[in-house]
């Protein structure tokens, strides 16, 4: 599955080459972490997310345990590796994020290619894997 977007933050972009380059500072951002731990530049975390709009009366609410570690980092562009389960399902991918300076703002414009194990295409049919990822 491809994934791809833009969008603009307000910080200057020295602050937010500082916060990509750092995968901690990376994990305080993301939404719906449990726990996570980092290790030798390798964020282990522990996901928890409401399904309940798929409306599946045995399940609400999924976890996922997802590692992240920066694969390159060069300029303003970086690229993280990204692995883990859901559900059991193993999946795979990549992330990169490209930065530019716009009027003391920063754009962010990043694409994501992940490989979704046989389960989770199966739960695909039930449950809008975008909703999730949104």
């Amino acid at each position: 599955m491809e994934y791809q977007g833009t969008f603009e933050i307000p910080v200057d972009i020295e602050k937010a080459k500082t916060l990509l380059s750092n995968i901690e500072e990376i994990v305080k951002c993301l939404p719906n972490v449990e726990d996570y731990t980092i290790e030798n530049g390798k964020a282990k975390i522990m996901f928890k997310a409401n399904v309940s709009e798929a409306k599946i009366d045995y399940l609400s609410v999924i976890r996922s345990k997802v590692e992240i570690a920066i694969e390159e980092a060069k300029d303003y562009e970086y690229t993280y590796k990204v692995s883990g389960s859901v559900a059991r399902a193993g999946f795979k991918g990549k992330l990169h994020v490209k930065l530019e300076k716009i009027d003391g703002k920063t754009r962010i414009i990043w694409d994501a290619n992940f490989e979704l194990g046989r389960l989770l295409r199966m739960l695909g049919k039930f449950i809008d894997v975008d909703v999730i990822v949104e």
